[in-house]
């Protein structure tokens, strides 16, 4: 098995260089108090798990010899070097000459090397403060599997809620400019509504003078006014298809470019399908070929296999009757295999050739054997042909599986064009019979202007001045007063689609909240089983930790201390431990120290043992076994002896010694 070799230089009370050997099991330190086995151990330490943090320089700072003021740390696992640190000191400033780093788990750290300068430990035992250590301890039993997809979950849902967030200021925003449409809607609706009362006051004034005026004028002025009328209406008629003229325009052009892309893509995978054929051809072609070449070697060898039962035979002939075979060998004797005589590779002065029966056994069994080469030979290249010939029809079937996607991508494309296209004419269709529309329309409108201006020329001849002058004042206002009214009309046209186009993106945002509401709904639930999850994973933990720890109690023999419970509250993921003495719940404050550290210790022991199993190689126990009685610390020992050498681990623990000035190993 591996052992560990640590070389050292400079290290603690050390000028000269030290070799320490560590064997996988436990390895007990022993030296006397000031011997150097806390500054050994820490060289092990550093050496493991080196990084360049001031942590770690600090304690390698604080292991350099004053006297040497340099330090060299070497570690090897048999002979693979696993690190070389090289340091000198100068005025308290470290300055590193070589060091590997390692990408040594922190987990691991926390539990794997156990100094009397570790707080967890010191708070735990002096400070009678094991929650806190399990506490932290319990922060490294997570499920990496199930931590990563709940944080990766999380980190998708916070995702979902902020485009929610998002979507919902969207729409209170849109839902803001609606009111200020709507409001803006009823202020030209009021001006409108006041435009045509004033309107119709001017309609009255301007019937009062007709009046007065003589009848054919007042014909007249009926006319010019049904025309106006008529021409109002065409005019309205006219805006109504220029617009729809320019929305039919518009979505032409948008089906246009759509189009165009659909088609540019049908021409791009028509492109790929072609070449795919092109290649799956050439497939079918070599796979063809393979398989005739298959055939005919599964041929060749089933002849090869005929004459392999017949070389089986003549070799057991050969063993038996070689002999006689030798003696009376003749001119025309050939053996059965050779089909043709001119290929007997036996010749008729055979005795001149082999001066004794056994090289002429050798001889045929040599020949024996190169034929069975021969098959062997042709069996592999035939195995070999079967692969390739798996392979192409392996990449035939991948072909004709993308050939197949892209043949239903391809018609699902064309079913898009013919829709759009379709589409298109039906469009193009409706334009041109509302630009013929809008032609008829400019055409009668010309017709009604030409008409009436004859009709007020024709008025102008037979009504007064007066009157005409009245009147003219009274249609300049009607005139103005219709043009503002068709501006107000436009207006409230522009902030009509406005509105309807903030209402279709508030309806899209709403479709697509529901969406994000949903899928925020599924991923809290998702959260909550992977939650769940790691609550029953840490329930098994705890249970598991409770039977270890009682189990290992039991070997130690702590007299009064029948039971320790683990305690777990789910809700805040806090683990603390409920000692039972002969049976009754006692308060943590009154177990001895040694009792404490004990448990302390069991505590690491079941982590190491159970949840970082794979993780660990080294573990340090430094300075402990001396506050714990023999009996139970070699009871604890044999309990760690047993995992190291089922799992080829390293635990190494110091113990005072006092005959002992240098420090010396131990293996149990």
């Amino acid at each position: 098995m591996a052992k560990l070799r640590l070389s050292v230089r400079g290290v603690g009370p050390f000028t000269d260089r030290k070799e320490y050997l560590f064997s996988p099991g436990v390895t007990i330190l022993e030296g006397n108090n000031g011997s150097g086995k806390t500054s050994l151990l820490k060289a092990l330490y550093v050496a493991i798990s080196w990084s360049e943090d001031e942590g770690k320089k600090s304690v390698l700072s604080s292991l350099v010899n004053d006297e040497l003021k340099e330090i060299e740390i070497e570690l090897f696992e048999d002979k693979n070097i696993i690190n070389r640190i090289r340091a000198i000191k100068q005025e308290d400033r470290l300055i590193l000459q070589e060091a590997y780093e390692q990408k040594f788990p922190q987990k691991i750290e926390k539990y794997a090397f156990v100094f009397l300068e570790n707080t967890l430990l010191t708070s735990a035992v002096i400070n009678n403060d094991l929650t806190k250590l399990l506490r932290s301890y319990s922060e490294e039993l997570e499920y990496p599997h199930l931590i990563v997809m709940r944080e990766n979950l999380e980190h998708v849902l916070r995702g979902v809620l902020d485009r929610l967030e998002e979507t919902l200021d969207k729409m209170q925003t849109n839902i803001r400019e609606l009111k200020k449409i709507r409001e803006k809607m009823e202020e030209l609706k009021q001006q409108y509504i006041e435009k045509e009362h004033e309107k119709g006051k001017l309609e009255d004034a301007k019937k009062k003078l007709r009046e007065k005026m003589p009848e054919e004028p007042k014909k007249l002025d009926e006319e010019i006014d049904q025309l106006r009328r008529k021409k109002d209406e065409l005019l309205r008629e006219k805006s109504d298809i220029e617009e729809e003229i320019g929305d039919l325009k518009r979505k032409i052009e948008n089906i246009r470019k759509d189009l165009e892309v659909l088609k540019n893509l049908n021409e791009e995978e028509r492109g790929i399908l072609d070449h795919l054929n092109q290649q799956l051809a050439k497939l079918n072609k070599e796979k063809q070929q393979k398989e005739e070449a298959r055939i005919a070697l599964e041929k060749e060898i089933a002849n090869l296999q005929l004459q392999r039962i017949i070389y089986i035979q003549f070799e057991r002939m050969i063993k038996e009757f070689s002999e006689l075979m030798y003696s009376s060998l003749s001119e025309s004797y050939c053996p059965i295999f050779y089909l043709e005589k001119r290929e007997c590779p036996i010749s008729r002065d055979i005795t001149t050739k082999f001066q004794s029966k056994e090289s002429f056994e050798n001889y045929l069994l040599s020949l024996i054997e190169r034929q069975k080469q021969e098959i062997d030979k042709k069996r592999e290249e035939i195995e070999k042909r079967r692969a390739e010939l798996e392979m192409i029809v392996n990449r035939v079937r991948e072909l004709e599986s993308k050939i197949d996607e892209l043949n239903t991508k391809i018609e699902q494309r064309s079913k898009e064009i013919n829709e759009k296209t379709k589409n298109l004419r039906e469009l193009e269709a409706r334009m041109r019979e509302l630009e013929n529309k809008h032609e008829t329309i400019r055409n009668k409108i010309h017709e009604l202007s030409a008409e009436i201006a004859h009709l007020e020329a024709r008025r102008k001849e037979v009504v007064d001045k007066k009157t005409e002058k009245e009147l003219a004042v009274i249609e300049e206002k009607i005139g103005n007063i219709e043009r503002e009214l068709r501006e107000l009309l436009e207006d409230m046209r522009v902030l009509q689609r406005e509105e309807n186009n903030i209402k279709e993106k508030n309806q899209d945002l709403l479709s697509y909240l529901k969406l994000l509401y949903a899928e925020a709904l599924l991923l809290k639930k998702a959260i909550a089983i992977v939650q769940e999850k790691i609550k029953k994973e840490e329930e098994e933990f705890v249970k598991k930790l409770e039977e270890e720890l009682n189990k290992l109690l039991a070997q130690l023999n702590y007299r009064g201390i029948t039971k320790i419970k683990v305690n777990y509250e789910p809700r805040t993921r806090q683990i603390t431990y409920l000692i039972f003495r002969d049976g009754i719940l006692t308060d943590y404050s009154s177990l001895s120290t040694a009792e404490k550290l004990s448990i302390t210790l069991i505590t690491i022991y079941v982590l190491l043992n159970t949840k970082f199993q794979e993780s660990w190689k080294v573990f340090i126990l430094d300075s402990y076994g001396e506050l714990l009685d023999d009996t139970r610390f070699q009871k604890f020992l044999q309990a760690l002896n047993e995992v190291a050498r089922t799992h080829s681990k390293y635990i190494i623990v110091t113990k005072v010694a006092s005959d002992a000035e240098i420090p010396r190993v131990v293996t149990i």
